[in-house]
């Protein structure tokens, strides 16, 4: 196996629960709002944009009128003016050659991608961003099935959508715990804002809520994980 397509295969592993998790939730809530598997399944394939999907499908089942739907999906994503932007140079192709790649683009894929061109190793980064995305576009399209199957199969046996939501969560935390010591004190806080949270508002804008919180930590983790990198570059040469 080339030693790109490698980096970015064994880059995804670590976010792949995450991916898995957060597929599930969005497939979950597009469920519960009525939206069909079809409209859920084809915004996971065609425009594959994690929070800005989760957005759309609440508009959507709210009968949210369609510009504003346009407009927030467009105001979430326009941190990937930024990701353009840094990795422009790093691509010599044709701006048509870049689309697909730029459609792969999400936080986590230009997470792993701008960590592989400042390695002393020299990786192919469309390779490295090519095999990264797509593994973490398939999962998350699978994930998005399984929660929204998941939903539908409560509703027939009558388990209670907070219970269910519940426990995936406490799960999916208590693995998190286990795997990522440093990510403890960010677990926490999110599992103390749930209790707090979860008879104050309804299961759909609490998880808007808990994913919002983490997204806000993530940009400001990768934020200063970017700066120690590059500050480590500098120091080196």
């Amino acid at each position: 196996m080339d030693s790109s397509i490698k980096k970015g295969l064994m880059g995804f592993l670590p976010i792949a629960p995450s991916a898995l998790f957060f597929g599930m939730i969005y497939g979950y809530i597009a469920a519960s709002g009525g939206v069909s598997l079809l409209i859920t399944s084809a915004l996971s394939m065609f425009v594959f944009a994690g929070a800005a999907q989760v957005i759309a499908v609440v508009f959507m089942s709210q009968n949210q009128p369609m510009i504003g739907i346009i407009i927030a999906v467009t105001v979430v994503n326009l941190r990937h003016l930024i990701y353009g932007a840094t990795l422009h140079d790093a691509f010599d192709m044709k701006w048509w050659k870049k689309l697909p790649l730029a459609f792969l683009m999400t936080d986590e894929v230009f997470l792993l991608t701008s960590l592989a061109r400042k390695e002393k190793k020299v990786y192919d980064l469309k390779l490295v961003l090519l095999a990264s995305g797509l593994a973490l576009w398939v999962s998350f399209n699978i994930a998005t099935v399984v929660g929204y199957l998941i939903q539908t199969l409560s509703n027939q046996i009558n388990i209670p959508e907070d219970l269910l939501i519940a426990a995936s969560f406490v799960g999916f935390l208590a693995e998190q715990w286990r795997k990522y010591r440093e990510e403890r004190l960010m677990i926490s806080v999110l599992a103390i804002l749930s209790l707090i949270l979860f008879r104050l508002t309804t299961t759909t804008n609490l998880l808007l809520i808990i994913m919002g919180a983490g997204f806000l930590y993530t940009y400001i983790r990768d934020s200063r994980f970017m700066a120690n990198s590059d500050t480590a570059i500098e120091v080196d040469l």
